[in-house]
């Protein structure tokens, strides 16, 4: 019951982005928009499980950027923050958008609140809407029980299903390529990879042969 009422809270804006603040997400967002491609000018970005929108403030100023949350009270606060943003509120494994219609996808976080089948729809709309020469960030936190700091953060997350490497990586390059692959530990140990969709991968090495 307390869990319950702590995670209800948590869903409220100013409250997220508290929570996020302490648990190191500045840093973790920081990483991610290192990661982010800046070689495409007007990218449209589609960010999954945005929250509050706190990647937008860290992308290049002419990118236009999609904050998409199942949650209308941190969209209400993205809406607050970026007024005239697109705030999309949706289901990331049935998206409301067109087949390659956008350049970047980001997935911070948000794996972990996924039971397997689940992440592999959201997985392949990621990979629907991606363009054939985009790029799909993705990150989420491992399951570590050796970790002490990882064990806290998991028990008041209200995410209920932690992927440990040996079972994330796979399902991620089912449906994407690596082009790279690292971890950052603060509490948790978080993977960071940056993918390329495995059609455009195939027309290169195809190209290459010819």
């Amino acid at each position: 019951m307390i869990l319950r009422f702590l995670h209800w809270v948590a869903s409220h804006g100013w409250v997220y982005d508290c929570i996020q603040v302490a648990a190191g997400g500045r840093r973790v967002y920081a990483e991610v928009a290192a990661r982010i491609p800046r070689d495409r000018p007007n990218a449209i970005v589609l960010d999954i499980g945005g929250g509050t929108g706190t990647l937008g403030c860290r992308l290049p100023s002419e990118y236009r950027y999609i904050c998409l949350d199942l949650e209308e009270p941190k969209l209400r606060t993205f809406r607050r923050k970026f007024p005239g943003g697109m705030g999309l509120l949706a289901d990331a494994a049935r998206l409301p958008l067109p087949d390659g219609s956008i350049d970047i996808v980001v997935c911070t976080m948000v794996a972990h609140h996924l039971p397997e089948a689940v992440l592999k729809d959201v997985l392949t709309e990621c990979r629907r809407v991606l363009r054939a020469e985009g790029r799909f960030v993705f990150v989420d936190w491992l399951r570590r029980p050796d970790r002490l700091p990882s064990r806290i953060l998991c028990a008041l997350d209200r995410g209920a299903h932690p992927y440990v490497l040996e079972s994330l990586q796979p399902l991620v390059e089912k449906h994407f390529e690596i082009d790279r692959s690292d971890r950052l530990t603060i509490f948790h140990e978080y993977l960071f990879m940056v993918l390329r969709n495995k059609q455009q991968v195939r027309i290169q090495a195809e190209r290459q042969v010819v």
